[in-house]
């Protein structure tokens, strides 16, 4: 599985949100671009007694509207920390929107998830991405106006940051935290807020910590052994292709 590092904020518009972003690309004394905005439809599904997100197990399935073919994603710890950093262990394949990938029906049913998967959200994204460099670390960052149809309409505004490195997220961290000291850092994840809809408290004090034994680090140690690999002579075949 891949590891995914993000940094998390909430700012109260659109507006304010670009701003946020207009001072990233400042920091790396760049101009900011155009950020094509792409539409997005997730849906997130889980056992009928809650036993992925009891686990801290995200299963989603996201594309655009009218296509058939989705990009299916578990994701195993993404709850942000303090200063709204989230780390997370991520498996992602493509596939049919109405078909779960047997890879991941698989690694549910031997960690104990058993029985008909249901969806217990839904919502659309109307994103602007950028990808930047700041201080030679390649950045990805998103704006994403969301709205919640399901199971309660709800809309909120959410800005992502993505890079490997921790201290250059922790960097932005502060840098916001002076700047715009009235956006708070994310809580939760986009999956907790469309849950919680409009009654928005903090996390620990309405999500049921996990319980019973480690489903989420059994997911990623069994993910782990099914991702995909190179052929020995694929390689090869790469340099025959450059000749």
């Amino acid at each position: 599985m891949a590891s995914e590092r993000e940094l998390k904020r909430r700012p109260q518009d659109h507006e304010v949100g670009l701003e946020m972003v207009r001072a990233i690309v400042a920091l790396g004394g760049q101009e900011l671009s155009h950020g094509d905005p792409q539409e997005l439809t997730s849906r997130y599904l889980d056992s009928v007694d809650h036993a992925l997100a009891l686990s801290q197990i995200g299963l989603r399935a996201r594309g655009s509207q009218g296509h058939t073919q989705a990009r299916w994603t578990i994701k195993v710890g993404a709850l942000p920390d303090r200063r709204g950093v989230s780390e997370a262990a991520e498996y992602e394949m493509d596939g049919a929107w109405d078909v779960i990938p047997p890879a991941l029906v698989v690694a549910l049913r031997c960690i104990g998830v058993v029985g008909d998967l249901v969806e217990t959200a839904r919502f659309r994204t109307l994103r602007e991405r950028w990808v930047m460099d700041l201080s030679g670390v390649e950045l990805e960052v998103c704006l994403d106006e969301v709205m919640v149809e399901a199971p309660q309409p709800y809309a909120f505004i959410e800005l992502e940051v993505e890079a490997q490195e921790r201290s250059v997220l922790d960097w932005l961290a502060d840098e916001f935290a002076g700047r715009f000291p009235a956006v708070p850092p994310s809580s939760q994840s986009k999956l907790a807020t469309a849950l919680m809809g409009e009654n928005q408290r903090p996390l620990g004090s309405t999500s049921p910590k996990p319980q019973g034994p480690d489903l989420g680090g059994r997911l990623v140690r069994l993910l782990d052994a099914v991702d995909t690999q190179l052929a020995p002579w694929a390689a090869r075949s790469a340099e025959h292709d450059e000749c």
